[in-house]
């Protein structure tokens, strides 16, 4: 959770430094800027495709997963409530507009995003559960086969001690005459 706080305290510190340099600037570009650093910040990684490189590396990028997307989610609530704080110091009705509909598409976008992440993780666990059940049945006819093997070579001794027996009987005949 200390990382998530530190995270979260990081990029809504950045967030508020882009406002300062932007109110600071007198220009009434407060929404946009913030929103373009939103969008910038919520991006994600193509994940899954992290995710399939390894089947054991998956827990821990799960975690790491989990712990970005939280640390995101939080920094959002941040950046939104800051940016309707400024967006009220805007001119004009129209940009307020535009930057709450793209504000919105890019929400559910990124809820699009986890919802397929999250897919794939469980695919992805799936796949562990098939290839743990192949592995098992695979050692089973191993440990068969190793068995069978065992006792496929006792029974060649045995067949070529009787070989050696039947050897000695028939030079013993042979020097008999």
């Amino acid at each position: 959770m200390n990382y998530i706080k530190q995270g979260n305290a990081q990029m809504v510190w950045s967030a508020k430094k882009t406002q300062k340099k932007v109110n600071n600037s007198g220009e009434n570009k407060c929404s946009c800027e913030a929103l373009t650093y939103v969008q910038d910040l919520i991006k994600i990684p193509s994940t899954s495709k992290e995710l399939v490189k390894s089947i054991r590396q998956e827990k821990q990028l799960r975690k790491d997963f989990e712990m970005k997307t939280a640390t995101r989610f939080f920094a959002m609530n941040e950046i939104i409530i800051n940016m309707s704080q400024t967006c009220q110091s805007c001119s004009s009705k129209t940009d307020k507009d535009l930057s709450v509909e793209k504000m919105n598409s890019t929400l559910h976008g990124l809820l699009v995003n986890v919802e397929e992440i999250k897919s794939s993780i469980r695919n992805i666990q799936n796949d562990t559960r098939v290839l743990s059940s192949a592995f098992h049945s695979q050692s089973a006819i191993f440990a068969t086969s190793s068995n069978t093997i065992r006792s496929n070579d006792a029974e060649i001794r045995r067949i070529a001690s009787e070989l050696e027996f039947v050897k000695g009987v028939i030079a013993y005949l042979s020097a008999r005459g």
